[in-house]
């Protein structure tokens, strides 16, 4: 049986975005928040989970919420990209199998503590699989992965390794998946280089409380 099923467990879903969210029963809650942190503050819920509106998720998505204490599904390309939609999904998520931040359930007292930028270890449940459906505009992304490289240089980069970042367009190369959609390797080095300045920036800024 379904953890979401069972009498007494409250789940709640906070989503990301101003889209739709997946289909679900009548007694879950359901909250939007600006970020992980805000939306686990908020949540109450025995089991949260959190979704991005981006994208698009089947009709057993649900189901999965809770059948282990970290528990997400993958994110798949949708359909009829054009140009900017391959360079964010290619740099994003590149047909990797790992779980996403915007599509993850935690069992709340499990989980004490999340992440506030990824989903952390957890199990792959199928069901929890998506489409990535709404994917921005290149101008977008690029103030998108600026502001992410930004906190994640603050959170995660010591001030001396900032000079490092110089060399994370090289890196970010070797590791994303380009050569699967060769027109999108000047928009993967444009943004390579956005996520180098940006991350240069945050750990010179110093550290964010995490």
């Amino acid at each position: 049986m379904a953890v979401v099923a069972e009498v007494g467990v409250r789940v709640t879903v906070v989503l990301f975005g101003n889209g739709e969210g997946p289909r679900l029963a009548a007694d879950v809650t359901v909250l939007r928040a600006a970020s992980r942190e805000e939306g686990w503050a908020r949540a109450g819920g025995d089991v949260v989970a959190f979704f991005d509106t981006r994208y698009e998720a089947g009709p057993e998505w649900e189901l999965a919420l809770g059948v282990a204490d970290t528990v997400g599904g993958y994110v798949r390309p949708g359909d009829r990209y054009g140009w900017a939609e391959w360079v964010y999904y290619v740099v994003e998520y590149g047909w990797a199998e790992r779980l996403a931040a915007g599509n993850v359930a935690y069992r709340r007292g499990a989980v004490e503590r999340i992440d506030p930028l990824l989903p952390g270890a957890g199990v792959h449940d199928a069901r929890m699989d998506v489409r990535l459906a709404r994917a921005p505009g290149f101008g977008a992304y690029l103030r998108e992965r600026y502001a992410y490289s930004r906190d994640w240089g603050a959170r995660y980069v010591s001030p001396w390794a900032a000079v490092l970042r110089v060399g994370l367009p090289l890196l970010v190369l070797t590791r994303v998946p380009w050569w699967r959609r060769p027109l999108t390797l000047p928009g993967v080095v444009v943004v390579s280089a956005v996520m180098a300045v940006g991350e240069a920036a945050g750990a010179l800024n110093g550290k964010v409380n995490s």
